[in-house]
């Protein structure tokens, strides 16, 4: 059983659990609606109204004054279920692999396919939770890596960040978590975007932000690792990536774990390895679990996992 399998066995009632019954309960809804008359099916579809209400998701809801600003609840109908599975099952995963590993304040895109595995189905949802900002999509310095937090997570991080803070600083780091964050939800912004923000916000006069704000308001904000230069090149002028605060090392042991693993496992005879030899390794060059690591190789698809009678190999995919 691999390490998705144990997570997954140990969560009673896990949302990814819940949905598929739903799913199951629609469809056991649509069969007996079909062998209903009229009067049944009229008073049938009332009941089911009444049901789908009570058990409807929301992805984000609006908070008090000041605070980050998430999605609101979507209205699921009964063409919409299986997107509505879809997306919950996303989220959940994200959340699961949050609990799974608390140590990396972020999740990869490679993480999340080990649990959604259909990848196109996988990237159509995280699009669609990045856009109604129910996640936020972080910069993370590799070839193919993408990060992400929900967003009422980044916030905590953010308000964090204002404790002990006032005059300027604390001003931007407040209109940067109520304004930017809650209108923006792409991973980079433009700098004219971000200097025409900040401009004073409603109800922030007199706090310290002005009009016509300088670089060196912007270079707060990348003082406290929420920014950061993009550096590739862009005909549209500077753009800015979100970024998380004290991620840092945990970048750092991605890329160093990551190549210390996959060696390790190059080096054995036809470049595979039982699961339950390779969960055993004390990786030297990461402070992340050895369980982390794995799960990026295999959602990356640089490894295979084939089922033996001896439990699950890890085989190197050619060219790797």
């Amino acid at each position: 059983m691999d390490t998705c399998s144990v997570a997954l066995y140990w969560v009673p009632l896990s949302l990814l659990e819940w949905h598929k019954a739903v799913r199951h309960g629609y469809s056991m809804a649509r069969e007996e609606k079909r062998l209903q008359d009229a009067e049944g099916l009229e008073k049938l579809c009332s009941e089911a109204e009444g049901a789908q209400g009570r058990k409807r998701m929301k992805t984000g809801v609006p908070g008090a004054p000041g605070e980050c600003q998430q999605a609101p609840a979507v209205d699921w109908g009964d063409d919409e279920v299986e997107e509505h599975d879809a997306v919950c099952d996303v989220l959940a995963a994200i959340r699961l692999l949050r609990s799974e590993f608390p140590m990396c304040p972020f999740v990869l895109k490679s993480h999340v396919y080990t649990i959604v595995r259909d990848k196109t189905d996988a990237d159509v949802e995280l699009d669609h939770l990045r856009r109604t900002n129910a996640i936020r999509v972080l910069h993370i310095p590799t070839e193919w890596d993408e990060g992400y937090v929900e967003t009422s997570e980044y916030c905590n991080v953010i308000q964090n960040c204002m404790e002990g803070c006032s005059g300027r600083l604390g001003s931007v780091l407040e209109w940067f978590k109520d304004d930017v964050v809650s209108r923006h939800t792409a991973s980079t912004i433009a700098e004219e975007d971000l200097k025409r923000g900040l401009s004073v916000p409603k109800g922030m006069e007199g706090k310290g932000v002005r009009r016509g704000v300088t670089d060196k308001d912007i270079d707060l904000l990348m003082q406290q690792s929420l920014l950061q230069r993009d550096s590739s090149l862009s005909s549209h002028g500077q753009r800015f990536v979100f970024c998380l605060p004290g991620s840092g090392h945990v970048v750092k042991s991605l890329l160093a774990g990551r190549r210390e693993l996959l060696s390790i496992i190059k080096k054995k005879k036809y470049g595979q390895m039982l699961q339950s030899k390779i969960q055993q390794i004390k990786l030297k060059s990461s402070q992340l679990n050895i369980g982390w690591h794995l799960k990026d190789l295999i959602g990356s698809g640089v490894v295979h996992v084939e089922d033996t009678t001896v439990g699950p190999l890890i085989r190197v995919v050619k060219d790797s």
